[in-house]
Parts: structure tokens; C-alpha cells; sequence
């Protein structure tokens, strides 16, 4: 995810419902908020995701611009969502205010294009996925349930749980095996290393 100075400083100016300087005319939407409407929508989808500054020379010209989306409105024109080839990769300019269900299908379609997404995709919408690695260098797994009810997922996974979540701490748990995760729960599973 990119994030730019010039676009904060643009929506200061320019507010997303006015069109004028934020602090003449209410306040409204700022830059945080447009940042978690698309975080957001990356956490629903268990889409881990970078930040990195906006690098100009990789986001210019270039007539391999498909436009996936143009606006429909009387005062604005031009695409609304456009991507194009950089390099071994593509980038994704998403130059609307899209509703969330949108904005999680356009980044699921972009993540799944790129190859970036894995089994913690295919469990977004039931239970949130984090991932890392602890100080033994083994791959760790965290399956957040932010539920006031008890989820249960088939593991795509196998390890130990750590925290003694379904297993008692440190107990195996098999790829493929049913595991009931506790409202407002964490199982977390430590794998083998790599």
C-alpha cells in the first residue's frame, strides 16, 4: 500500500465532500480516513500489507494503462480505477471512493492477479488470519476470532497450539483437523521451520 504526502496535502485542500480546504468547510473526510477504508478492507480479506512511500517514477505514463472503471458523474471524468505493467509487477490506482464491498473485491481481484494471497484468504469472513515468525526462526500462525460466538474452522495448517486453545498447550494439531476457536479467542500455531 502507498501512501503519498502530496495526497494528504491534496485532501487538506481539497475535501473529499466539498471540493475546499477541510478547515473551511467542516472538516469531513481526511487522509487517515481514506487509508483505513482501504487497510480495512486488506484486514476483512486477511491481506497482510506493506506501507511504503509513494515512488512518482514508478507510478507515471505509459500507454498500457487498462482503465477497469470510469467515473459517471457530470463534473468528473477519466478512470476511476486503472492498472498497468511495472516492471515484474502491476499497479493498481484506485482513484474513487468505492463502497467496502467493492473496494474488497477490487483488492481481492489484485492480490489473486499477483499471487499474493494463500490459505488465509480463503478463511477471510470467518476468522482473521495474522501471520510471523518467532525468535526460533518457526513460522507462527494466529487465528483471531472477533466474535461473540465460537467459530469453527477446518486447519489448513498443522503445528503445535501454543496457547493451548484446542489442544493443550504445546499438543499437535494436524493439517485438515477441526478446531473450534472461542468467541473473542486466539489460537496461535507454531509450524515447523521452513
Amino acid at each position: 500500500m502507498m501512501v503519498s504526502n502530496d495526497s494528504l496535502t491534496a485532501l487538506e485542500w481539497f475535501g473529499l465532500e466539498s471540493g475546499f480546504p477541510r478547515r473551511y468547510s467542516g472538516g469531513g473526510a481526511n487522509y487517515n480516513d481514506v487509508f483505513r477504508w482501504v487497510y480495512d478492507a486488506l484486514f476483512d480479506l486477511n491481506l497482510e500489507a506493506d506501507v511504503v512511500p509513494a515512488d512518482a517514477a514508478a507510478c507515471e505514463g505509459g500507454s498500457d494503462v487498462k482503465v477497469l472503471a470510469v467515473y459517471d458523474h457530470h463534473a468528473w471524468s477519466g478512470p476511476a480505477i486503472a492498472t498497468r505493467a511495472v516492471g515484474r509487477g502491476s499497479i493498481t490506482h484506485l482513484a474513487a471512493m468505492t463502497s467496502p464491498a467493492l473496494t474488497r473485491a477490487l483488492l481481492r481481484l489484485v492480490a489473486r492477479r499477483a499471487g499474493a494471497t494463500d490459505w488465509a484468504a480463503d478463511l477471510a469472513g470467518t476468522i482473521t488470519v495474522r501471520k510471523g515468525v518467532n525468535g526460533a526462526g518457526r513460522p507462527l500462525a494466529y487465528l483471531l476470532n472477533y466474535s461473540r460466538d465460537a467459530v469453527r474452522v477446518t486447519l489448513p495448517v498443522g503445528g503445535r497450539d501454543v496457547l493451548g486453545t484446542a489442544r493443550p498447550a504445546g499438543g499437535a494439531l494436524a493439517a485438515g483437523a477441526d478446531v473450534v476457536v472461542p468467541a473473542w479467542g486466539v489460537l496461535a500455531v507454531e509450524g515447523e521451520r521452513d
